[in-house]
């Protein structure tokens, strides 16, 4: 049987066949021994979606699983919120290349099934945290999952960065 029991639930707005995935996900997942738990922004795409809501700051917290609809933009935008409770994601590929988005939206049904029989492997990540120095002045930018863009400004000059 399955470790997840409580799944959240997070979709893209304004995104092409998001709320066609949530659907299939909301009816496959109400036949399944788990609580749903959409985020308030995915609860607006929905008419009465029927299960509990919460903010984004809340979902790992409530949730022991969540799964995205949307693109690895998705993803990590959700990542922020859940990285530091090591909540596992699943990413559903409505975007384009999908480097972190594992599931098709025509292999829903198959792949969440195999995820809550226990037929899975974790894939985990690590934050980084950003810290940018001037003289001796810190700034504490946050964490992130995948990459740090930096850029220079508007004039073109050096700038010295560690890893």
């Amino acid at each position: 049987m399955t470790d997840f029991k409580r799944i959240g639930l997070v979709g893209r707005p304004d995104h092409s066949g998001v709320v066609d995935s949530l659907l299939r996900l909301l009816a496959f997942l109400g036949n399944q021994d788990v609580d749903i738990v959409l985020d308030d922004v995915t609860a607006g795409l929905i008419e009465n979606p029927g299960v509990n809501e919460c903010t984004r700051e809340e979902l790992s917290s409530r949730c022991d699983l969540v799964i995205v609809v949307g693109g690895d933009g998705s993803i990590l935008n959700v990542a922020k919120f859940i990285a530091s409770d090591q909540v596992p994601v699943i990413g559903i590929n409505r975007g384009k290349l999908g480097f972190l988005t594992d599931v098709l939206p025509n292999e829903i049904e198959t792949n969440i099934a195999n995820v809550l029989n226990g037929d899975y492997s974790v894939d985990k990540r690590f934050l980084l945290d950003v810290v940018a120095r001037r003289g001796t002045t810190e700034h504490n930018l946050g964490s992130a999952l995948n990459d740090v863009v930096l850029h220079p400004g508007k004039a073109a000059q050096m700038i010295e960065f560690e890893l």
